[in-house]
């Protein structure tokens, strides 16, 4: 009688290994079919797991083909991630910097205000004389 296989002593298997036993399973399940249709078949549940057992194997290496793949994607996310940062940074510096120069130009302005220093081209209030009179 077939026995059924864990999946924990599949993925402890080599691929070399996996893929003879599913083989293997494959080659039972064919003489299980033949054995069933000539009515000589004692125990109809060997069918079912062995298919299962199929079915197994082959998640199990399909598992393992789809991390393969996967991996070199995440290692391109992982530098996509790691660059944003870096840019992410470096315009935080930026912005930082440029905080700073503003806020030493106000106090230099509130300073210059302190000491009575108007701005370059600022006149005094109503320097342009008396506004004509209107006429009737």
């Amino acid at each position: 009688m077939s026995s059924k296989l864990k999946a924990d002593a599949i993925r402890s298997m080599g691929d070399e290994q996996r893929k003879a036993v599913l083989v293997e399973q494959a080659r039972l399940l064919m003489e299980l079919k033949v054995q069933r249709a000539t009515d000589r078949l004692e125990a109809i549940s060997e069918v079912r797991v062995t298919r299962r057992n199929i079915a197994r194997l082959k998640t199990i290496l399909h598992e393992k083909a789809v991390k393969e793949r996967h991996s070199a994607a995440d290692k391109a996310l992982a530098d996509a991630k790691a660059a944003r940062l870096e840019a992410q940074k470096a315009a935080e510096k930026q912005y930082r910097e440029i905080r700073e120069a503003n806020e030493k130009a106000r106090q230099a302005a509130l300073e210059r205000k302190k000491a009575g220093v108007k701005k370059a081209g600022a006149g005094a209030k109503g320097s342009k004389g008396a506004k004509p009179a209107k006429k009737k």
